[in-house]
């Protein structure tokens, strides 16, 4: 038998995900050109006279830009509250605390970052309409004048054109991919789902858009694109079902975007639509819900940590360059191949786990007992009402505190998960995160005035109160006895299991459910035991 070399086995698998010319004509056409055309606008700002740079600045300044998306957010969670209580009174299970958390702080953190990715999105929209739009502009601005409403039509249904191909391009670019795919890696697909979102896909996103900065002021742009935006909100959900079929036929609705979050084969890379899913039936990816989908990644994350879920397939990426022999190969897998080309060179060389097992269990690490989930909930709303209170006034203070504040909050993120992800320092991060907010009341506050000694007596309220629930009812994991699934039974203490999943069924030799490592090792438990 002929054993393969790498090389020949990577040569396989490129025969595999060549692209026809057809296709790299349309991409060229319609992804490409917006691409370099960014590439040339930043390449111009760098170059440009620092006069220049400084006049582009205090026109960035001068801009209203407008925002409908953060005064949304509490509309956002009235409709997680109700489909909760939809979810709750039919006896579905839409919703799990541990993956409606993961998924809230994946929004709240790209909240917190929108400070920063604003300014990066609109500087090369108004370089572009400062230096070019006034040429385009004597043509135009009779006509968009005299007819306004016929013009926002047409930036409505441009908008969305330009968001079909960034989407799609996000699951056929590794690169994109790598900055989407947290949004894809929720294993359920409720309201929460549409909040989780990308730290990083903003800063690649905003290409597409700029030819319209030839013609439209960046807040009219702006502003239909938060309405695009808005709009893929409700479309998230399990609880309404196919619409009339003129309305499925036209626009997106939760029954095609379920296809979309799905990753059965017949969903995978299906239906891109933003508003109208006339663009997939023009460009041949729209695919009818037939099957009910099975949601996530087609790799199991086996955690809840936010660091790994925003940046696990950049890991990915690079442990897949190692098996690509050439430069050329190397640049193609960034710029050119997809992220199902990484699976498929990682299984060739025998390196990584089978992924998209349609059957397997869904990752469930979570805390257990009452005053653990009270104190996750209440951390929670406290985090919720900081992010809020960041993106609606965070522009009137200075970079300093708002670093300090973005700190504290994304610390917040990253210590609740770890604690229903039972990492074993989650005690400690907690504690210490409490502690800085006393420090940030101390140093924030100003003590000559009296109702800020009664905000403050509350804050160290606050932090008693959640000192008394980490150190007296948090655990720190489960000691597990296990049999190992071996041709001969066996039992294996393993100590005390950090980040553990169990499903809640019984076990064959009466244990109590089945552990899940992070590496993805299944254990059939035999006992358990909780540690403080």
């Amino acid at each position: 038998m002929e054993v393969k070399t790498v090389h020949q086995k990577i040569q396989e698998v490129d025969e595999r995900w060549g692209k026809p010319w057809q296709s790299w004509l349309m991409y060229l056409t319609l992804a490409f050109g917006p691409a370099v055309l960014g590439l040339m606008t930043i390449a111009n700002v760098i170059a440009a006279q620092p006069r220049s740079v400084e006049r582009l600045t205090l026109a960035y300044n001068e801009v209203k830009m407008p925002d409908i998306i953060t005064p949304s957010i509490p509309i956002f969670l009235v409709c997680i509250f109700v489909e909760i209580l939809i979810n709750h009174f039919q006896k579905k299970d839409y919703y799990r605390l541990n993956d409606a958390l993961s998924s809230l702080f994946a929004g709240g953190a790209q909240q917190i970052f929108g400070i920063v990715s604003k300014a990066f999105t609109v500087f090369p929209y108004l370089y572009i309409y400062a230096t070019y739009g006034k040429l385009f502009q004597l043509y135009t601005n009779h006509f968009f004048d005299d007819h306004w409403l016929i013009s926002g039509i047409i930036l409505f249904i441009g908008v969305d054109h330009s968001y079909y191909w960034f989407h799609r391009m996000s699951h056929e670019w590794n690169t994109f991919w790598a900055a989407h795919i947290v949004h894809h890696s929720s294993e359920e697909f409720n309201f929460t789902t549409a909040l989780r979102q990308s730290l990083v896909q903003p800063m690649f996103g905003w290409v597409f858009y700029l030819p319209f900065a030839f013609i439209y002021p960046v807040e009219f742009y702006f502003y239909f694109y938060q309405i695009n935006t808005l709009y893929q909100f409700w479309i998230h959900t399990r609880v309404v079902d196919k619409l009339p079929a003129p309305i499925e036929f036209i626009f997106n609705t939760p029954s095609h975007h379920r296809v979309h979050h799905g990753r059965n084969p017949i969903y995978i890379d299906k239906n891109y639509a933003g508003v109208f899913i006339i663009w997939d039936r023009i460009y041949g990816t729209f695919q009818e819900e037939t099957e009910a989908p099975v949601y996530g990644v087609t790799v199991e994350l086996n955690t809840w940590s936010p660091l790994y879920t925003q940046f696990h397939h950049w890991i990915e990426i690079w442990d897949t360059q190692k098996f690509v022999p050439s430069f050329a190969g190397k640049l193609r897998l960034i710029i050119d191949r997809g992220p199902g080309y990484n699976y498929d060179v990682l299984n060739t060389n025998n390196s990584y786990f089978s992924c998209n097992d349609l059957k397997r269990l869904k990752y469930d690490a979570k805390v257990s007992g009452v005053v653990n989930t009270i104190y996750l909930i209440a951390q929670t709303v406290l985090i919720a009402g900081g992010v809020f209170g960041f993106g609606m006034f965070g522009e009137d203070y200075g970079y300093g505190y708002l670093f300090v504040w973005a700190l504290w909050l994304l610390s917040g993120m990253y210590g609740v998960l770890a604690a229903v992800d039972r990492r074993r320092y989650w005690k400690e991060l907690e504690s210490v995160r409490m502690m800085a907010l006393g420090f940030m009341t101390l140093e924030f506050m100003d003590f000559e005035v009296i109702e800020n000694w009664k905000i403050c007596s509350a804050v160290f309220a606050w932090i008693m109160a959640s000192w008394i629930m980490i150190w007296r009812f948090g655990e720190k994991g489960i000691e597990v006895v296990v049999v190992e699934k071996k041709e001969k039974e066996e039992r294996k203490s393993v100590g005390v299991v950090d980040n553990v999943a169990r499903e809640s069924f019984g076990s064959s030799s009466g244990g109590s459910g089945v552990v899940i490592t992070p590496k993805g090792q299944f254990f059939e438990v035999v006992e358990e035991k909780k540690v403080k």
